[in-house]
């Protein structure tokens, strides 16, 4: 069984931000002629029950089109979520990704770390089994008033969490960005990759838990929780950036 590859011995020394570029990351990224970064509903939101179906046959048609376009040498990114079909988030979407052969990379913090693998690069648990065949990338845990910071920015308008090194690790591979609904910190790097002029492709999801009236006020979006509480932040900005004249596929 092959193991996962653990880039730049993170898992014994997490990376922080003044990290240098391993060669092993080098040798990576060699393999592949571009990177495609996910967002979406994670454990907060998740995805409804009847968005399954239609979201595993969107996720096939994106597979079918990106390896028409890089001949199949691709591979995905994505902040780390244990893939886990009773509560189905983020991590479901790349589980099917990872199930047409395509090479997942998670990056995640190392407070979690030991949940997705062990220093020999064996999967830790069952739930990150779609990192088989890609990588695992671990940083050290950042925290801002007590929250720990996942990714999207701080208060001061810095990438942080997994967001800070996705982009610093494979930002130079980085095609597209796609977004399956999502919350704050989808909505936070949905607006970074098309402020780096990435190809950004939203795909609206229903969420099995509606948003709260407290992140829609976070995101400065008050009024929005009304109508878009069952889709998510990113859904109420992207249909206000269409309904203004802004289209972002």
């Amino acid at each position: 069984m092959a193991a996962v590859q653990i880039l730049a011995n993170s898992l014994r020394n997490p990376l922080t931000p003044d990290f240098q570029l391993s060669q092993d990351v080098l040798d990576f990224k060699a393999k592949f002629s571009a990177c495609v970064n996910f967002t979406g509903h994670g454990a907060n939101n998740q995805i409804h029950e009847s968005e399954l179906d239609r979201v595993n046959s969107l996720v096939d048609d994106i597979v079918l089109r990106i390896n028409a376009e890089h001949k199949g040498k691709w591979f995905a990114t994505y902040g780390g979520d244990p893939h886990n079909p009773e509560k189905p988030d983020i991590a479901v979407i790349l589980h099917r990704v990872a199930s047409h052969g395509v090479p997942i990379v998670a990056v995640q913090c190392d407070k979690y770390a030991g949940y997705m693998v062990t220093e020999d690069g064996s999967v830790a648990d069952k739930s990150y089994d779609l990192l088989k065949t890609g990588a695992a990338v671990v940083y050290k845990t950042e925290s801002e008033n007590g929250n720990i910071l996942y990714g999207g920015k701080d208060n001061k308008g810095n990438a942080v969490g997994a967001t800070r090194y996705i982009y610093k690790l494979f930002g130079d591979k980085i095609i597209e960005h796609i977004s399956f609904g999502g919350g704050k910190v989808a909505l936070q790097e949905f607006i970074m990759a098309q402020g780096r002029s990435l190809k950004t492709t939203y795909h609206r999801v229903k969420a099995r838990n509606p948003t709260s009236q407290e992140v829609f006020l976070a995101c400065e979006m008050p009024q929005a929780e009304k109508e878009y509480a069952d889709y998510g932040v990113v859904d109420a900005w992207y249909s206000q950036k269409q309904q203004i004249g802004h289209g972002y596929i």
